[in-house]
């Protein structure tokens, strides 16, 4: 059996945003939005390495900010190759 990572999911309150940064900054391709009739919208971006990340949001979505002192994910790493690498990708 082989066990694999599918992706991860991060909700937002600005997904359009988030999903413009993402291609943007990290080349992620996007499918179509997805919408339920619950409130409930999100899209897949796929990245050049196969890597998945669902971005989501919700119109219940509460805006409160979580302190870092909680159980769950706690951030996520992205390399882009190098320090000059970093550089030109955040020299405005």
């Amino acid at each position: 059996m082989r066990i694999v990572l599918e992706h991860i999911a991060i909700y937002t309150q600005d997904l359009e945003r988030l999903r413009l940064f993402y291609e943007k900054y990290f080349n992620a391709k996007s499918n179509n939005i997805y919408q339920n009739q619950s409130g409930f919208s999100s899209y897949f971006l796929k990245f050049v390495t196969g890597a998945r990340l669902e971005i989501m949001t919700h119109t219940d979505l509460s805006g409160s900010i979580a302190s870092d002192k909680v159980p769950g994910i706690h951030h996520l790493a992205f390399s882009v190759g190098s320090k000059g690498d970093v550089e030109a990708l955040t020299e405005f």
